[in-house]
């Protein structure tokens, strides 16, 4: 009897651990947790090597001083670290929560959303959302690159805080949200801010389209500074067929008072992005971006203020008219290679230019971090390599 207890405990015991073996196998394979639960992520530690800045560093989310500022403060930087967790209910209600020490919008939450559908076409949604604008992908493990494109960096937004609604019906979708823009509480302004996505994308074509707009009211540079209205609009496009993927982006912002010279400011450019599969694992990525920022000295949030200009990024007002801001270009030729389902890698090359010399030269990157240049160029580069590991 006492070996037959003991059989039948072996037997439990030996089932507990398939199970429990079992569902570890499926969370490794899906992430799912049961019960609507699950655990998404990555980590993507990059290596970027800068001549202009004297630049050879390996690092993991926004540090200081830290690598050539291809990025925005809102928009967080390359690469990084990021935890997404989901519970979905049996109504089709859920939380989506997204997590990015150092890099995270409201530090370190990067999105904390909840919806809940209306009816067949209705979604109800709030929190603090990401904006819908652009077409690259603010992710690394889909980036087709190492680096952003300059309207990601520069000029699109990062996010949003408040309440909206989202509408799906065969190829067309919608979404509008009123909320602070970027940033999760705004006491200078007591207007909210608006924006909108209008998509069209039938499966019966490789095309996809869409529309972004936002309204805000926002602060100049430096903060706290008089608020001024802004207007953002972008017009994106993707086409994605066999080993062929292609984008395209024209994008204006309009802000009145937003300029370096306290006039009305105005930026607008396009992108035009194709990736080629070499084969199931290799691909290759060209990208080109025309960033034009002339008007009044050029935007207050992406130029700087007088003596703190952006020469980092590449931008500052010209010193023989302070009344026209740069001409910005940006060319970056990429390679990835998926070595396992979970880990890929990408090697980038990218070149900067603009039409006088806005970039600043700088002996180390404590020096880059503190603006204490040496000269100007009108151009720059860099080299950088990123591996990438989802889970």
């Amino acid at each position: 009897m006492c070996t037959r207890r003991k059989r039948i405990q072996k037997s439990v015991k030996f089932l507990a651990f398939g199970l429990l073996a079992s569902s570890a196998t499926a969370y490794a394979a899906s992430g799912d947790l049961g019960g609507g639960f699950n655990i998404s992520g990555y980590i993507a530690p990059t290596y970027i090597y800068s001549q202009d800045q004297n630049i050879s560093s390996f690092y993991l989310g926004t540090t200081a001083p830290g690598p050539y500022e291809y990025y925005s403060t809102n928009l967080g930087a390359i690469g990084g670290v990021q935890l997404n967790v989901s519970k979905t209910f049996k109504d089709g209600s859920g939380i989506y929560l997204s997590f990015m020490p150092n890099m995270g919008y409201n530090k370190p939450i990067q999105k904390a959303q909840f919806k809940v559908p209306l009816s067949d076409h209705w979604t109800l949604t709030g929190g603090q959302v990401i904006a819908w604008d652009g077409y690259e992908s603010s992710y690394a493990p889909t980036l087709l690159t190492i680096t952003q494109s300059l309207a990601y960096d520069y000029i699109e937004p990062g996010y949003y805080t408040g309440l909206g609604a989202e509408y799906a019906a065969g190829p067309y979708s919608a979404k509008f949200m009123v909320g602070n823009f970027n940033t999760a509480f705004n006491a200078s302004s007591k207007t909210p801010s608006f924006q909108y996505y209008l998509g069209y994308s039938p499966s019966s074509s490789p095309w996809s389209f869409w529309l972004y707009g936002a309204v805000a009211d926002t602060n100049a540079t430096p903060a706290p500074g008089p608020t001024y209205n802004l207007i953002y609009n972008d017009i994106d496009g993707q086409y994605a067929s066999g080993p062929i993927t292609l984008g395209w982006e024209l994008f204006l912002e309009n802000a009145s008072g937003g300029a370096v010279n306290g006039g009305a400011g105005q930026a607008w450019g396009t992108e035009l992005l194709g990736n080629y599969k070499l084969t199931d694992a290799a691909s290759v990525t060209l990208r080109y971006d025309y960033f034009n920022d002339t008007k009044n000295g050029g935007l207050a949030s992406v130029t700087g203020s007088p003596g703190a200009y952006n020469y980092q990024g590449g931008f500052a007002p010209n010193p023989n008219n302070p009344n026209r801001g740069p001409v910005r270009q940006e060319f970056t030729v990429a390679g990835l290679y998926q070595f396992t389902p979970e880990l890929l890698g990408k090697i980038e090359y990218r070149y900067d230019w603009s039409d006088y010399k806005t970039f600043g030269l700088y002996q180390n990157a404590a020096d880059a971090a503190g603006g204490n240049l040496y000269g100007l160029s009108n151009n720059s580069s860099l080299v950088g390599v990123q591996m990438v590991y989802t889970f």
